[in-house]
């Protein structure tokens, strides 16, 4: 990867790591193939977890949200 376009994405990472961070939101990512989850910082603190307390998996993460919308995310 060129020097230039690792430098311009990585500032793209900060900057949403701060508007996630000041609009208190967070965001997650799943690979049904390989059935794993990743969870960005601020989802980390919203649950009131951290990386090393908790790692996601996709049949635990979802007992992090209120019965009544767990249909929902599934």
């Amino acid at each position: 990867m060129p020097e230039q376009l690792k430098k311009d994405l990585e500032k793209e990472r900060r900057l949403l790591k701060r508007a996630e961070r000041m609009a208190g939101i967070g965001h997650w990512q799943v690979d049904l193939v390989n059935e794993t989850l990743e969870w960005s910082d601020e989802i980390y603190m919203i649950h009131g977890v951290t990386e090393e307390e908790y790692t996601p998996e996709l049949e635990s993460a979802i007992n992090f949200y209120h019965p009544d919308d767990q249909d929902e995310i599934t």
